[in-house]
Order: C-alpha cells, then sequence, then structure tokens
C-alpha cells in the first residue's frame, strides 16, 4: 500500500470524518473499553477518535509514513496485509478490532478472520467493512485502487463468519461528506449500496 497515505490524507475533512464515525460506532457496538486494535490505522485518524475514549489503542498498516504519525496515538505496528501474515499479537488481547475497509487489502481473507478470532478475547467485538462486490458500482470501482486484492460479495462476506455471533450485518452507503458534521450518514440508505459492514462478537466458548 505504498504511498496510500499520500493520497488518503489530502482528502477534505477526513480527521472530521473519522472523529463522527468513530463515536457512532463506539456509542451503538462497542460500548465496552479496553484495548482495541485499528487494522489499516493509517495515520491513526481513528486511533486518536478512540483513545480520546479511553481505549489503549494498537495499530497496524505497512505505510511507514503514516505509522510515524499514527504512533503519537498508540502502539503501532508495520505489516503487509498482502502477503502471508499473522498478526503480531497474543491470543485473546483484544477487547474491540476495527477493521474498515481493509479486509479486501488482504490476500487472504478466511485468514484474516482466523487471524481477528484468535486476538480477539471471548465475546469481544469486531467491526468489518468491505465493499460490497455484488454492485455494478463496486464492481466498476474495485481494481482501480491497485491494493484491492479479494473482492467479497454479501454472501461471500457472511460466510467468512460463521464463527461469530452477528449483531449486525448491513449494506449501506458511506456518505463521507455528511460524516464530516454529523452522523446521520450511517443512518442513510438505498441510493448506492456499495459497502457491506457487519458488527460481530467472538463466542464465549471456543
Amino acid at each position: 500500500m505504498d504511498n496510500y497515505y499520500k493520497s488518503y490524507s489530502k482528502r477534505k475533512d477526513i480527521e472530521k470524518y473519522a472523529y463522527h464515525f468513530a463515536h457512532f460506532i463506539q456509542k451503538k457496538y462497542f460500548k465496552v473499553k479496553g484495548n482495541l486494535l485499528d487494522i489499516g490505522c493509517g495515520a491513526g485518524y481513528y486511533m486518536k477518535a478512540f483513545k480520546e475514549m479511553g481505549y489503549e489503542v494498537y495499530g497496524l498498516d505497512n505505510d511507514k509514513e503514516a505509522l510515524k504519525i499514527s504512533s503519537q496515538f498508540g502502539n503501532v505496528r508495520n505489516i503487509d496485509l498482502s502477503k502471508k501474515f499473522q498478526f503480531p499479537f497474543p491470543n485473546e488481547f483484544f477487547d474491540v478490532v476495527f477493521a474498515k475497509s481493509i479486509i479486501e487489502h488482504s490476500y487472504n481473507p478466511r485468514r484474516f478472520i482466523k487471524e481477528l478470532r484468535r486476538i480477539l478475547k471471548p465475546e469481544g467485538i469486531a467491526y468489518i467493512q468491505t465493499p460490497n462486490h455484488n454492485t455494478k458500482r463496486s464492481q466498476k470501482g474495485f481494481y482501480s485502487d491497485p491494493t484491492h486484492l479479494s473482492p467479497l460479495t454479501f454472501k461471500e462476506t457472511q460466510s467468512l463468519l460463521l464463527d461469530f455471533e452477528i449483531i449486525e450485518f448491513k449494506k449501506y452507503k458511506s456518505f463521507p461528506y455528511i460524516w464530516r458534521f454529523t452522523d446521520m450518514a450511517f443512518k442513510i440508505n438505498g441510493f448506492w449500496i456499495d459497502d457491506v459492514f457487519v458488527v460481530v462478537k467472538k463466542w464465549k466458548a471456543n
């Protein structure tokens, strides 16, 4: 994902967008405080918001320039999800995992989910978001990003999560320009359903 941060950081008001998004997700789904991992943390916009909410924050990314910035908000480590990998954390370490628009950058989504489950504590919560490859709009734009490796349909995403309790599973449209000012965007559905988001809980018994 070389130079991804440089292009992403140019988006207008991205920090405000992350602030509103993170606060809405935390209030609605996470609630319990503790260790939180942001996979694909970039420059730490979400890490900063979660840290302000009282989490012990960790991040994973492979953009060295972005990691220098995000390191001020928590413990960050370099990992390339496009290659064979293992998350560099012990079993059952995290209370919450935040994986927004990142699993599609993994060479092996099933391995990604297996690792995510390994590092989650029993009854830990994970937020996962990925483009919905069912739509022509998503299919057309997916490979315009050369770091996208694994397109997932709604059903394919669902099939990866059989070992979790599903708390919420929706097709949804992100409206970044609204997120800069309010969390209303998360409640708007219809128009172009470009993404899938899912919130899951790890079963208490393995």
